[in-house]
């Protein structure tokens, strides 16, 4: 059976003192950095989640301006194809009128040039006509 003596009562005491002894330098510190490390780590996780809905946050931003700018740009290049056409049509309408001066001009010019050749063309004509007919015939017609 078990005898209760002075040694029960200095064991038991001893068992308290290493225990509060424990507790100040071992449990607590060991408690209080477990306790901070989870308080960190919820904090993280926190900060995390909150980086990510600002991720998605901007990125739908940017999606959404980037959509914005290619549809402008889209806009923005059938605006310049149509502004090219219309001035490519008024030089094209420019040079069709530049062309038919041109042409009216060289037709007139030939037209004045005959003309003032047709005269001088006729008297050799007839000068020619004579010669061939007087090397063909061997006289002369109206002689």
């Amino acid at each position: 059976m078990v005898s209760i003596n002075a040694t029960l009562v200095l064991q038991v005491i001893q068992f308290l003192v290493i225990l509060f002894i424990l507790d100040r330098m071992l449990f607590r510190p060991i408690l209080k950095t477990t306790t901070e490390r989870e308080s960190f780590l919820e904090k993280s996780k926190l900060d995390m989640r909150n980086m990510e809905s600002e991720t998605e946050r901007l990125k739908n931003m940017f999606l959404a301006k980037e959509s914005e700018t290619r549809k402008r740009a889209s806009q923005q290049g059938s605006e310049l194809k149509n502004a090219a056409i219309e001035e490519m049509d008024k030089l094209v309408e420019e040079s069709a009128k530049s062309a038919a001066a041109i042409k009216s001009e060289a037709l007139q010019r030939a037209e004045e040039q005959l003309v003032k050749a047709r005269p001088l063309l006729d008297g050799e004509a007839r000068i020619l006509a004579d010669d061939i007919v007087t090397h063909v015939m061997g006289r002369r017609l109206g002689s």
